[in-house]
């Protein structure tokens, strides 16, 4: 007998890769991404910050190191539109970016581009792809990589995105465009940016990252660090140090199941678990003509012990005197009891300046909204664009609740809601400079009134129920045959209750007895249920109906001690239409921004 299935997945990332798959798993091709560090430099080519997206524009400016008329300054940066259930903390904590130099880095769709979809994406043409089943499978299942690797850069103030096309070139297409010219070998060892003033920009410490299972192959780059920036007037060289071999990013998938025809039983549901592991690069020092820039940092971190954490920045002349020097300090977002590292994200609490001495040090303070209440990296309390939202998620499956080839499915599963309140856990709240002033960020959750152009409107949905009821008492007055009509306006699901009982003779009419009609356009009826001789039976029953005029009837003989009775319940629409102005959605923006000079509080 032929089955029918309807199969239910999901993808959750929460940032090495192994993979536990059984007899009859489906290998889900993975997505990976790249590690904290490298991640947060590519932060900025996903959403252009500013007050387009509601995304507050957070910078710290450190110090800008200059060769000739080409200045590199030198930051931190915030970036957080909601906390992400799955963000790992960069070096200078969560939702925190160092500029300093920069990177390309890339997200792996299937496989690494220089060993799938350089060579086979030319492929993705459904010519090539339905000759042959085993074809389909192959792309199916990641055996065929028919998708580009995505690639983000972030360096001297330019960020973007791109991809590499499957041509015998293997170009690069900037999105959107910009005047830079990006170049490789094949095998992607390197990657150089000119930039239209001719700066060039070398970017060939790479990290390097590896899979546990899966079928990725290994090792894969995940990232390129600058190493070199060449200008007319000097040169800048950046070195780097390498973390210990670590998580940097786990995956798992969830398959379910739900059998919509045959007899079969339906196949079981299945978790697939994946890790990609790397040493994240780390800055260790910037060299130019006139100064050096050295990067101290330490392992240790309660989240990650084997990630390190920026702990200093000192500056030197030419001649190594002391120019400046920066001291990070970090406590831990989530529980401090929990011994499970997944439990606490870094959380950058401050920033001290010093000049040449320690005299007339400079502070900026950070505050969060509710550090405590950051769950840890494999919560599935999250919504559908992985925020947090405080629900009791026991899966990432949501709930099911539709029809398939005109049957209704309905499975259980998690609130994938968005909920703002919980969203904002975690999320800067407060920032203190040196000169005593604040700026206060006030968050409000994301929303969106047009749908594809159109408004987004809906009409009341309205819970109704028509009863037929038939009855013959020992005295007084009888219905024998009772009849009600229903207008169904769209497909749905519909609860049938009906009950009969008959205390005297049997029956020489079989009743009491119930009935459902289909009522058509000529006022013919079709019978699509009926039941006879309840006797003391009560009942209910879910039908699918469509669309349509329908009919109950209760009947009884015209003697003493019948009832019978028949209800369906059933939803409409009103007719008046409601206009949303507001759906809400996944993240947060900025609603105001409170700023206070600190001995005014104006």
């Amino acid at each position: 007998m032929k089955e029918s299935y309807l199969l239910i997945f999901f993808i959750f990332f929460k940032i090495t890769l192994f993979a536990q798959t059984g007899p009859g798993m489906i290998d889900i091709p993975k997505v990976i991404p790249p590690s904290p560090n490298a991640a947060s430099l590519g932060k900025y080519g996903d959403v252009p910050v500013g007050l387009y997206t509601g995304i507050p524009s957070i910078n710290v400016p450190l110090y800008t190191a200059s060769i000739g008329k080409v200045s590199f300054p030198i930051s931190i940066s915030y970036y957080s539109s909601g906390l992400k259930v799955n963000e790992l903390a960069s070096q200078v904590g969560l939702g925190w970016t160092l500029n300093a130099g920069g990177a390309v880095t890339r997200s792996v769709n299937v496989r690494p581009d220089e060993l799938g979809y350089m060579t086979q994406g030319g492929l993705a043409v459904l010519d090539s792809i339905v000759k042959t089943g085993d074809r389909i499978r192959e792309a199916a299942v990641g055996i065929l990589d028919l998708q580009p690797d995505n690639f983000s850069f972030n360096f001297n103030g330019r960020s973007g995105k791109f991809i590499i096309d499957a041509t015998s070139n293997n170009n690069a297409h900037i999105i959107p465009f910009q005047p830079l010219q990006i170049t490789y070998p094949k095998r992607l060892d390197s990657i150089q940016i000119v930039d239209e003033s001719g700066i060039i920009y070398q970017f060939s410490a790479s990290e390097t990252s590896y899979t546990e299972g899966g079928i990725l192959f290994n090792p894969f780059k995940s990232a390129w660090y600058l190493s070199r920036i060449i200008t007319p007037y000097g040169n800048a060289y950046f070195t780097y140090g390498d973390d210990v071999d670590d998580v940097i990013s786990e995956q798992s998938g969830e398959v379910d199941y739900k059998r919509i025809a045959g007899t079969c039983d339906p196949m079981s549901a299945s978790n697939s678990y994946t890790q990609v592991r790397a040493a994240s690069k780390v800055l260790r020092s910037i060299t130019t003509p006139s100064c050096t820039i050295n990067f101290y940092s330490s392992a240790g971190r309660r989240d990650a012990q084997s990630r390190s954490k920026l702990d200093s920045i000192t500056v030197l002349d030419k001649k190594g005197k002391r120019i400046k020097n920066f001291a990070f300090k970090y406590s831990y977002f989530g529980s401090e009891t929990e011994t499970d590292l997944k439990y606490r994200r870094l959380k950058l609490d401050s920033i001290s300046e010093e000049g040449s001495s320690a005299v007339g040090k400079k502070w900026y303070a950070f505050e969060y909204n509710s550090p405590v209440s950051v769950p840890p990296t494999d919560s599935k309390s999250q919504d559908y664009w992985g925020y947090f939202n405080g629900e009791s998620n026991f899966t990432l499956l949501p709930q099911v609740d539709t029809f398939i080839n005109n049957i209704h499915i309905s499975l259980s599963g998690a609130n994938r809601q968005p909920n703002p309140n919980f969203a904002l856990a975690g999320v800067l709240k407060r920032i203190t400079y040196p000169t005593g002033g604040n700026t206060e960020l006030v968050y409000e959750g994301n929303d969106y009134g047009l749908k594809n152009g159109t408004q987004v409107s809906y009409r009341l949905k309205i819970d109704n129920n028509r009863l037929a009821s038939a009855f013959s008492p020992t005295s007084g007055t009888s219905v024998v045959d009772n009849q009600t009509d229903l207008a169904i306006s769209n497909r749905q699901e519909v609860l049938i209750n009906y009950s009969g009982a008959n205390s005297g003779p049997a029956s020489l009419e079989d009743n009491p007895s119930v009935y459902l009609y289909k009522v058509g356009a000529d006022n013919v009826s079709t019978t699509l249920l009926e039941y006879h001789n309840l006797r003391n039976v009560s009942n209910s029953l879910s039908i699918q109906l469509d669309s349509g005029l329908y009919r109950l009837r209760a009947t009884v003989d015209s003697r003493s001690g019948q009832n019978a009775y028949i209800r369906a319940q059933y939803y409409t629409y009103s007719d008046s239409v409601v206009v949303i102005k507001k759906m809400a959605t996944g993240g947060l923006r900025i609603k105001e921004i409170i700023n206070s000079d600190g001995v005014t509080n104006i």
